[in-house]
């Protein structure tokens, strides 16, 4: 996590609010993308696209995003 380069973390059950604050206490300085995919269809075209700018165009700094499907959410929510 100290390589600087955005970091994105797929995975349908550990991207929850605790495993955000995990990583954000976890000194790093690379952008990271957790993304929560609906476990009965994974990933879907939003959260691809979301995933494919995050690469392109990553935030600055140390920022921490998750993004789940279903969870009431727009977007993404950040720490």
């Amino acid at each position: 996590m100290a390589q600087n380069r955005p970091i994105v973390w797929l995975d349908d059950e550990e991207t929850t609010y605790n495993a955000g604050l995990a990583i954000q206490a976890t000194p790093h300085e690379a952008p990271v993308l957790g993304v929560g995919p609906d476990s009965a269809i994974g990933v879907g075209r939003p959260q691809m696209d979301l995933v494919e700018d995050f690469i392109h165009d990553p935030p600055a700094g140390s920022v921490v995003r998750f993004e789940t499907a279903g969870d009431g959410h727009e977007g993404h929510w950040g720490f």
